[in-house]
């Protein structure tokens, strides 16, 4: 049974919640110095460029010219990005629900030079999950992921 229903009387279970990332902290996005891969996702190589996704995060960026020793450059900070794909200079990535266009020309100091709202669909419920989960509240931002929690019912004995 999928349901984000808050109404089931005194419940305790395990379920979903949203995590959230503030419409304010979609569009700040700037390099980083190299930081470490916790949460991988998709690749693409380009010449000798190596660039990897941080799941939400941001795209590692590695000089693999040398592939017994790559060298980490830089980390381009992209909140709530889970996918790219790159066309000579230009960088394309998902930011949210947003589409940006980010100028590679100077690898350490990236510039944005587009973003399009709107163009991909907000995370409303889990993805391939069959229980309860808490229902998303748009007002606190776009939800990046959820987390397992124990879901409570908003009615209790004590109300």
């Amino acid at each position: 049974m999928n349901s984000c229903r808050p109404d089931y009387p005194f419940y305790s279970v395990t379920g979903l919640k949203p995590v959230y990332i503030s419409h304010d902290s979609l569009p700040l996005i700037y390099n980083l110095p190299p930081q470490p891969v916790v949460n991988s996702g998709p690749i693409f190589l380009q010449d000798s460029l190596f660039f990897m996704v941080e799941m939400r995060k941001g795209i590692h960026v590695f000089n693999v010219s040398d592939s017994a020793n790559p060298l980490s450059l830089t980390f381009l900070k992209i909140p709530a990005v889970t996918d790219f794909t790159l066309s000579g200079n230009t960088l394309y990535a998902d930011n949210g629900t947003n589409l940006v266009t980010i100028n590679l020309a100077n690898l350490y100091s990236i510039q944005v030079m587009y973003t399009q709202q709107d163009v991909f669909l907000p995370m409303l419920f889990p993805n391939n999950y069959s229980g309860r989960f808490e229902c998303v509240d748009p007002k606190k931002g776009i939800v990046i992921d959820w987390d397992t929690v124990t879901l409570k019912s908003r009615c209790s004995s004590s109300n």
